[in-house]
């Protein structure tokens, strides 16, 4: 396997190309390897990075203990990587919503982005990610606001408890148009489902 995941960075792209659904094909035995991948990516290497997490997600759930796992690495690309393709598993990933939230709480403002964005894919089944979503939109920067209000919109009326949170932020006109949509898709889930 380490010549496959060698071969993701080929200078041709189509040898890149067939050398990730390999690695997809593969399966779980490729976990370890793609994990590695993350590790150590300058910026010349995204591209890697980047097939890492979309193989790591189309695995699907045979990857999520490993990636709930990475969620805890000391590695910072490791744990973004991790939160990446766990939301592109989606609601299957359900069951990483803690592991999601605690990155929610890291220094790190991209792995708390990230989670929060992978939590929101997850829709109705992030709801546990509520409360520490609401204080992200109270008491973040605006590009973290942003972000939170919208996972918070995507996870729909499990997230009315962060009405009061997000009026206060289109008030205050922090991500006035991530909070008025977030808003929207609350009241509109919220008609439907009553």
């Amino acid at each position: 396997m380490p010549a496959l995941i060698s071969v993701l960075r080929d200078k041709d792209l189509s040898v890149r190309w067939r050398a990730a659904n390999a690695l997809e094909s593969i399966g779980v035995e490729a976990i370890p390897d793609l994990l590695e991948l993350l590790k150590d990516q300058p910026p010349t290497h995204r591209w890697e990075a980047g097939s890492a997490v979309s193989i790591l997600g189309q695995i699907g759930t045979e990857a999520k203990p490993a990636l709930i796992k990475a969620l805890r690495s000391p590695n910072k690309n490791v744990q973004i990587g991790a939160a990446d393709a766990l939301g592109v598993i989606g609601p299957d990933g359900k069951d990483a919503v803690p592991a999601l939230t605690g990155a929610l709480q890291s220094p790190d403002k991209l792995l708390s982005k990230r989670a929060a964005e992978a939590i929101g894919r997850f829709g109705s089944e992030g709801e546990d990610a509520v409360p520490v979503l609401i204080r992200m939109v109270e008491k973040s920067d605006a590009s973290v606001t942003k972000i939170a209000a919208n996972a918070l919109g995507d996870i729909g009326p499990s997230a009315k408890d962060a009405v009061p949170a997000l009026i206060e932020a289109h008030k205050e006109r922090i991500s006035q148009w991530s909070a008025e949509n977030a808003l929207e898709k609350i009241r509109t889930c919220l008609q439907h489902h009553y």
